[in-house]
């Protein structure tokens, strides 16, 4: 399938051994796109229900099942899993539904042709009722229904288990977390690349800044510009960080629903990245004072780029992450 691989395979396999887990089943959405590489839209509506699982044994992790439902064949045919191994289930009957009712214009269809093929070629043919019932017997069929195994979903560990009593569940966000501590060569190529278009989303909005025009007018450009390079905003509100309340302007957070202002001269504004590229989250910021500068403010800019360089001289392969904290506190008491 493909060579696309976001998982740290060799530091996957040491940290099973070191948490002495004998498999991880990796069901978060986060935790899909990274073990597996793939996007499912249940995962991007963010459904409370499991959808996707990944099964990676200790063992031997090229022998990893993806566990998905039989109506995203079609979406393995485009965006393919390194995965070889998918175990199929039914989501809402749906599969069962097409198979069940004859279509006369599907007998000459390419794109039923390669499912049929890749069903046969990556899986045991069988559709499970749903995300238990697939979870279940995958383990069972790899050995690892008495098992240690670490899961990132507790609920759907319940549920497995109350099918597998012999099955020994743990908790495997932290080994998650700490796995993914060192990006693979993938991840980064796909980091760069929303950064990039996130930077680009910034210049074009920063570029339309004057007095008299709307924060809502920026957003609108920001917004445009991501989805022409195939990324989305995080939030509903596009930019981020200027608010008004009551007439006042605020740097908003979170909280404000409304964050459209008039642009004014002489006032600092903070525009605020968060954007999705490939299911990676991009977050980055820029400020722009509108007019001249006075001599204050500059003087926080120098103080600001000054931490930034601290920043980067502890950026270095074998340092401490906690050196950054401390020399950037070092740096602003001096």
């Amino acid at each position: 399938m493909s060579n696309r691989n976001y998982i740290n395979k060799p530091r996957t396999r040491q940290k099973l051994a070191d948490y002495g887990f004998d498999a991880l089943v990796g069901a978060d959405p986060r935790s899909v796109l990274y073990l597996s590489g793939v996007r499912t839209f249940d995962t991007q509506w963010g459904l409370p229900e499991t959808g996707t699982v990944v099964i990676v044994p200790e063992s031997d992790i090229e022998q990893s099942t993806l566990c998905i439902s039989a109506h995203y064949v079609g979406y393995l045919l485009q965006e393919p899993s390194w995965i070889d191994n998918v175990a199929l289930w039914d989501w809402f009957g749906y599969h069962t539904f097409l198979n069940s009712v004859p279509d006369q214009g599907d007998a000459q269809s390419i794109l039923v042709k390669d499912r049929d093929a890749f069903i046969e070629r990556h899986t045991n043919g069988v559709v499970y009722d749903n995300i238990v019932d697939v979870t279940v017997k995958t383990l069972q069929s790899m050995g690892l229904d008495k098992s240690r195994v670490a899961f990132d979903d507790l609920r759907l560990a319940g549920y497995v288990k109350r099918e597998l009593p012999d099955l020994r569940v743990e908790d495997g966000h932290d080994m998650l977390m700490d796995i993914q501590k060192c990006s693979t060569a993938d991840e980064i190529k796909v980091m760069v690349e929303g950064t990039s278009i996130a930077q680009l989303a910034l210049e074009n909005a920063i570029a339309a800044m004057k007095p008299g025009i709307k924060w809502s007018e920026l957003a609108h450009i920001y917004r445009v510009t991501l989805a022409e390079h195939g990324a989305v905003p995080t939030t509903d509100k596009g930019l981020m960080w200027a608010s008004e309340y009551k007439g006042e302007l605020v740097v908003d957070n979170f909280y404000m629903p409304d964050n459209d202002v008039t642009l004014k001269e002489g006032q600092v504004y903070i525009l605020e990245n968060y954007s999705i590229y490939k299911g990676y989250t991009n977050d980055g910021s820029r400020s722009v004072f509108l007019g001249e500068p006075p001599a204050e403010y500059l003087k926080v800019v120098d103080a600001v780029m000054h931490s930034y360089e601290a920043i980067e001289s502890c950026l270095r392969p074998g340092e401490d992450s906690g050196r950054v904290y401390q020399t950037v506190m070092g740096d602003r008491k001096s």
